[in-house]
């Protein structure tokens, strides 16, 4: 949630993109929190899908790249 609400506030605030119209900061948070939910979901599964601590490591890298 910090991320996505973070860095939208920064590029709005710097002037690098704007709030299209109809669109509020509660809109935004409520982006962060659904990317966060779902990010954390990635890694509760791929905790559970690989015994391997290696394989499971991959997976959650693979996670963080995914939302880079």
């Amino acid at each position: 949630m910090a991320g996505v609400t973070g860095f939208a506030w920064l590029a709005v605030r710097l002037g690098w993109a704007a709030l299209p119209r109809g669109v509020a900061w509660r809109h935004i948070v409520g982006a962060g929190l659904i990317g966060g939910v779902g990010f954390t979901v990635s890694l509760f599964i791929a905790g559970l899908a690989f015994a391997d601590k290696g394989r499971r490591q991959a997976a959650s890298a693979q996670s963080f790249c995914i939302i880079a």
